[in-house]
């Protein structure tokens, strides 16, 4: 048996070889008449049931398509030949799939699909129709882009149909031409993988996007350099500075050409490369675009614009990088006054600057007025998501004034957020491990 499983480990065409043929436990089986293999005890269930209920093979075909572990009734629910159905009608086409195990209802009422069940609908479908497969495909697509919110704040929704569009999109050949649908998706998802910080999938998926915008459209439309100017953020993140410039660069060019240079488009990607430069030490540059980034959202948006006073922040930040913290605080506080009045005091963009600004205390070594802004900061931070950053910077200022008892104590909480939020192997969380080694060890 051991043997059979490694062998049946090595590849999915192993796997249909050995389902198409019995397993025999011994040799007197081999001789008996009407063993029957897996594959065939499947190809007589299925067609039993389309005879009788044509609805639930369809739906077993969707299912086997995406990740099967964990599909949602919602997402079935959306199908095209389900969606305006009543519940009998669902539960009608869900019922012989149930009845004969070929799907399993979770804990959690989703569903999930025996593997080697999709395995062997595959099989069948690619020795069908091709144009039906891919018509099935092009639902797919659609309706995993149409699922995905908006608002990447709903971060357990993304994860789950991120899992269903990884699958989907797994199961297209080379050649395969994408339609809008498909490259949505593409683009939907890569963009996801790049913002939880899986820089090197979002690339490949990106790129995949990219190319089929550029096909469908035009490599000016501005559609296609969204792709762009995502592909430019993706590499700055990863520290790639130069390939990040080149990319920015021709998203601006693009966005100049279809959009105007004071949109807010082609003012997005200025602002970006200016903080590539920022990232790179390259604080001149920096300022420049910086500049020519504000003075365009001023004439655009107002001075009182949330993306104007982002920009008011991150000129902050630069001269705070170049240890020009007098200037920093001036700018900090000009971005602070207009978040307060066009956010809120307790809003997350207004809390950054609060605590931008009580960093930049610290750095300055008036840790007194440090702690002050930093509870301020914190204080807000409890009404809204994020505290993580506020308590790991309460934490270095305790240890700047060689309070390392009281360090050691925010440094836990931080840590302890950071765990149940992010994740033991979260860059966030291993930097806070690294600050509780340093305090120990400057003790």
């Amino acid at each position: 048996m051991s043997s059979y499983v490694k062998t049946f480990k090595e590849c999915e065409r192993k796997q249909q070889e050995l389902l198409e043929d019995p397993l025999p436990s011994s040799s007197q089986e081999l001789k008996r008449p009407g063993s029957r293999a897996v594959m065939t005890t499947w190809t007589i269930t299925l067609s039993n049931i389309q005879r009788k209920y044509p609805d639930s093979v369809r739906l077993l075909e969707f299912m086997s398509y995406i990740n099967p572990d964990d599909i949602a009734k919602g997402l079935l629910r959306g199908l095209p030949f389900l969606k305006d159905e009543t519940e009998v009608k669902f539960n009608k086409a869900l019922a012989p799939l149930l009845r004969f195990s070929l799907i399993y209802r979770l804990k959690s009422a989703n569903f999930r699909l025996h593997r080697l069940v999709g395995l062997y609908i595959h099989r069948r479908m690619e020795s069908e129709d091709q144009l039906r497969r891919v018509a099935l495909l092009e639902t797919i697509f659609g309706l995993l882009y149409n699922a995905f919110p908006e608002d990447m704040a709903f971060v357990m929704q993304y994860l789950h149909l991120a899992a269903h569009a990884s699958a989907a999109l797994g199961h297209t050949a080379d050649g395969y031409q994408y339609r809008p649908s498909g490259i949505g998706l593409l683009q939907k998802f890569g963009t996801f993988m790049v913002k939880s910080g899986d820089y090197g999938d979002g690339l490949v998926w990106l790129q995949r996007a990219l190319g089929g915008r550029e096909k469908a459209l035009e490599k000016d439309h501005p559609v296609t350099l969204t792709i762009v100017n995502n592909m430019a953020y993706t590499f700055d993140n990863q520290g790639e500075y130069g390939k990040a410039l080149v990319w920015y660069q021709r998203a601006l060019d693009g966005r100049e050409k279809a959009l105007g240079k004071d949109h807010p488009d082609t003012l997005a990607t200025v602002n970006n490369m200016a903080n590539t430069y920022n990232s790179q030490g390259e604080y001149g540059n920096a300022w420049i675009w910086y500049q020519r980034a504000l003075n365009g959202c001023e004439k655009a948006l107002g001075k009182d614009h949330p993306v104007t006073l982002t920009i008011a922040n991150n000129m902050a930040c630069t001269y705070d990088n170049q240890g020009e913290y007098g200037k920093a605080l001036v700018w900090y506080q000009r971005a602070l006054d207009g978040r307060e009045k066009a956010l809120g005091k307790d809003r997350p963009d207004t809390l950054a600057t609060v605590n931008n600004m009580a960093s930049t205390y610290n750095s300055q070594g008036e840790y007194g007025r440090a702690l002050v802004w930093f509870q301020r900061a914190l204080d807000g931070c409890e009404k809204a998501p994020d505290t993580l950053a506020t308590l790991n910077n309460m934490a270095n200022t305790y240890n700047s004034l060689g309070e390392y008892g009281k360090a050691l104590e925010w440094l836990q909480r931080a840590l302890d957020g950071c765990e149940k939020a992010l994740g033991k192997d979260h860059p966030v969380t291993l930097t806070v491990v690294n600050n509780m080694a340093n305090t120990y060890n400057s003790q």
